[in-house]
């Protein structure tokens, strides 16, 4: 017999699905399966490739790469207005 924990990699999909479902029972749909589309291009990218499986291209590897550096740029000037105040 088979460990309780085991999976079968040829049910995988079924499984990731299963999974997926549960998910979406528990915390709800994202807002882009919603019906609703966020305005942010970024947002959109974000939306786009944060599902399992997905495998990003050069071009979203490298607006990820400009996002990164627009978000660490963005904490920091926070970080810096937080101690300005304090």
């Amino acid at each position: 017999p088979k460990p309780s924990s085991f999976i079968d990699v040829a049910e995988l999909d079924q499984v990731n699905a299963s999974v997926d479902a549960m998910r979406a029972s528990l915390l709800g749909s994202a807002p882009t399966e919603s019906g609703r589309t966020p305005k942010n291009p970024t947002v959109q990218l974000l939306y786009r490739i944060a599902h399992p499986g997905h495998e990003i291209t050069m071009v979203e590897a490298a607006q990820l790469q400009d996002l990164a550096k627009s978000l660490e740029g963005f904490l920091g000037d926070l970080a810096f207005i937080g101690q300005k105040k304090g």
